[in-house]
């Protein structure tokens, strides 16, 4: 997947920088590769490394899975540049 739109700052428009995603599964496992480009690597922020962090601080990744397809209930993941996830 690539063909992403941002949510902030400014909701559903074109994204700044390119993002790639590949997801692969299997029966009972699901695995997630990012691949995220910044023509500026010197302006990454990625300061928290601990739990129940806003990370909203810093760049990001989440990934939000609704196992009922239901659009309202979802499993949320995260990952900064750091590589902390919750």
């Amino acid at each position: 997947m690539s063909d992403f739109h941002q949510r902030e700052p400014f909701e559903g428009t074109e994204p700044t920088e390119k993002t790639r995603v590949k997801i692969l599964y299997g029966a009972t496992r699901l695995y997630f590769g990012i691949e995220c480009f910044d023509s500026a690597p010197e302006g990454i922020i990625a300061t928290e490394l601990r739990g129940d962090t806003d990370f909203t601080v810093d760049d990001y990744f989440s990934i939000l899975i609704s196992p009922n397809n239901d659009g309202r209930n979802a499993y949320v993941f995260t990952v900064n540049p750091a590589g902390y996830a919750v």
